[in-house]
């Protein structure tokens, strides 16, 4: 008898849910994608996904990416703008001499990726020699551009490749994941399959993390890792 309400009951949200698809507005359905999509990407993943994702950067060689980037005391400035900010957005840049990051802290979960301007309260944030350091607005936007320039440069198979301009990480999941980061944080360049455009490849970041800094890890390992957030544009 109880897996009968049960198989009824279950039939009847499924109903329920056909309805409301059919119903519903479609900014209600573009919005619900984007948080399925937001919740997709911020999460843990196995080492063997790690490990996948890693030997995918095989697809982006070209750039010669830094395998890592190691990064001190990130968590002060993560702090510092959980007031103020809704989203951390990690930009791949590429300055005079090396490829690298920009953070990038604000309350839009998406930028603008062709007219890339700043507001005056954004605070931005260069990864150099290991340490975070702000910049201004007019060397960010020149960074970005400088990558931009360097990924076209290389003519990656379209079919087979996509451009990430940066990396949405979300504070909410940051509050929900994470205990405290580590005094050197290590963000692993990786190359991820994109759900919404199968086959294509993209450029992505995977934090490495002591389990013992995270609130529910699946692993049991000592290592977690994470997949940053959404890859944008």
């Amino acid at each position: 008898m109880e897996n009968f309400e049960q198989e009824i009951s279950c039939a009847e949200m499924k109903l329920k849910l056909i309805k409301d698809i059919l119903e519903g507005e479609c900014n209600d359905l573009i919005n619900n994608k984007k948080r399925k999509s937001k919740d997709f990407f911020d999460q843990e993943i196995t080492r063997k996904e790690k490990e996948d994702e890693v030997n995918s950067m095989s697809n982006f060689a070209s750039l010669v990416m830094p395998s890592s980037f190691f990064i001190e005391q990130m968590q002060p400035i993560i702090t510092a703008n959980v007031l103020t900010s809704e989203c951390i957005h990690i930009y791949f840049i590429k300055n005079t001499s090396e490829i690298s990051l920009l953070f990038r802290f604000n309350i839009d979960e998406q930028n603008d990726h062709e007219d890339i301007n700043f507001r005056e309260n954004e605070k931005l944030w260069k990864l150099s020699n290991g340490k975070l350091s702000e910049i201004s607005a007019n060397d960010a936007k020149s960074y970005i551009e400088n990558f931009r320039e360097l990924y076209n440069n290389q003519g990656f198979d379209t079919e087979a490749t996509m451009y990430t301009q940066y990396i949405t990480f979300h504070y909410e999941n940051i509050l929900g994941n994470f205990l405290r980061f580590e005094s050197k944080s290590q963000l692993i360049c990786a190359a991820k399959s994109d759900p919404f455009n199968e086959g294509k490849y993209r450029l992505n970041l995977i934090l490495q993390i002591d389990r013992a800094n995270c609130k529910n890890p699946q692993t049991q390992e000592k290592i977690a890792f994470f997949n940053v957030g959404n890859m944008q544009p």
